[in-house]
């Protein structure tokens, strides 16, 4: 089983003092329904899971009166139990379904706050929903994909210990850090998707080749799921460009070149529809729906970076690197192959760190192009701007962009990215940083 660090967070919600009912969101099978229920079963009493979905009959308990202790009533008379209020756990998943049971957590947080619950939903923020949405009476919680922090603890146990003793300042012993690139080449592969991960677990010892076949079935059938959500959620014209940008978004990743991520380009996404404008829409509704990531471009370093940014200027991520695989039709066989240090594409290396840093920020992020520099991401954390340059080979230690950023602007952290061991270059003013690491460095 997958442990998911999402357990500390819900901890945190379930002992909070001032404890609102909770919204679990995030893209689909990412988790969030299997993280509840585990998490049920050893910090309440009871769970009762109401799932919106394949569930008709729980939208009546919505019609009408609102009240929160009609609902409860309601409710126990579907389920045929009793629900302690105190000490048992009520999730409601899949609700952007029942836009009634979303506007009823209001009245749950003023009228019932001692009852813990929870709601799960893909696609709230893509609704158009009629009912009020509870503002400043729920709390909000993001669940990602499998990090590879998760997946090392998941796979590789005694190698994860000594991952979690590693600082940001150390050079890592040479056994164990061709152990942690083997783990990440093996995890490129997998991809993030929980289900994906737990297939790798559950077929350990069968060939690695088959396996990863295996997989690479689950990944498809996920990108057939996602396509139909795009119907379901959006109609079947605007299904279409939605569709079209994101397969587009693969392809332009593949089609990269001079190790580093292109913008974005908007000509021939969409038939006919060229300019940015024409193709806002689609690249809105993919990116709240969690299923990409963008990287807007700046070029003057100001805080808050996002003042600077354009709008039409970014570049754009998958937020899974197996589904990335999987729609360019990459073969598991030539995956395997490519297995070793320094021989990934960039691409791949490149949405690594965008979705391992999402992961930690939960936010769009920013790059910096100025003349003929370039600097994949620029972070602010704290009060500081930390740049991250990403170089995909495990050879190359120039890094001219950094060189030229840290000259400019002499920021007080700065990293190269790359599959070498740790080192700091004080006459350059910046550290090397293995990539398996970039999930530790804005915790």
């Amino acid at each position: 089983m997958i442990e998911r660090n999402i357990y500390e967070d819900l901890e945190k919600w379930k002992d909070s003092t001032n404890r609102k009912p909770l919204i679990l969101r995030w893209a689909r099978q990412v988790g969030k329904s299997f993280a509840v229920k585990e998490f049920a079963k050893t910090h309440f009493s009871k769970l009762h899971e109401i799932n919106f979905q394949s569930n008709k009959k729980a939208h009546l308990v919505f019609e009408g009166n609102l009240e929160a202790t009609e609902i409860v009533k309601k409710l126990e008379y579907i389920l045929g139990v009793e629900i302690d209020r105190a000490n048992d756990l009520v999730f409601f998943d899949e609700i952007q379904e029942c836009p009634k049971a979303i506007n009823s957590l209001k009245f749950f947080c003023e009228a019932l706050p001692g009852l813990p619950i929870v709601s799960a939903g893909s696609y709230l923020w893509l609704m158009k929903n009629e009912e009020s949405f509870p503002v400043w009476k729920v709390e909000y919680l993001s669940m990602f994909p499998v990090t590879f922090e998760e997946f090392l603890k998941a796979t590789h146990s005694r190698l994860f210990h000594f991952y979690e003793e590693i600082t940001l300042s150390e050079v890592v012993d040479g056994l164990i850090h061709k152990g942690l690139l083997e783990a990440w080449y093996l995890y490129l592969a997998i991809g993030w998707m929980p289900e994906a991960v737990q297939n790798y677990i559950d077929l350990w010892n069968v060939p690695k080749l088959e396996n990863l076949t295996k997989i690479r079935r689950i990944q498809d059938s996920l990108l057939e799921s996602y396509a139909s959500d795009f119907s379901k959620h959006s109609g079947a014209v605007n299904a279409n460009h939605i569709f079209q940008v994101y397969e587009a978004v693969s392809s332009q990743l593949s089609k990269s070149f001079d190790d580093e991520v292109d913008k974005f380009k908007f000509s021939s996404v969409i038939p006919n529809q060229k300019w940015f404008e024409r193709i806002a829409w689609p690249l809105a509704w993919l990116s709240k729906a969690r299923l990409i990531i963008r990287n807007f471009i700046v070029s003057n370093i100001e805080s808050p970076l996002q003042s600077n940014t354009a709008n039409h200027r970014f570049k754009v991520f998958i937020h899974d690197i197996g589904l990335l695989n999987a729609s360019l039709r990459v073969p598991m066989q030539s995956i395997l192959q490519n297995m070793d240090v320094g021989s990934y594409k960039w691409y791949i290396v490149e949405n690594f760190v965008a979705i391992e840093l999402f992961a930690q920020l939960d936010h769009d992020l920013n790059s910096w192009e100025k003349w003929q520099s370039e600097i994949e991401f620029l972070i602010e954390y704290n009060a500081d701007i930390v740049p991250l340059e990403v170089k995909s080979s495990s050879k190359s230690r120039k890094a001219k962009s950094l060189d030229s950023y840290v000259k400019r602007y002499g920021p007080k952290y700065a990293y190269k990215l790359s599959a070498q061991n740790y080192w700091y270059d004080e006459a350059r003013g910046y550290a090397t940083l293995p990539l398996y690491l970039v999930g530790k460095l804005f915790r």
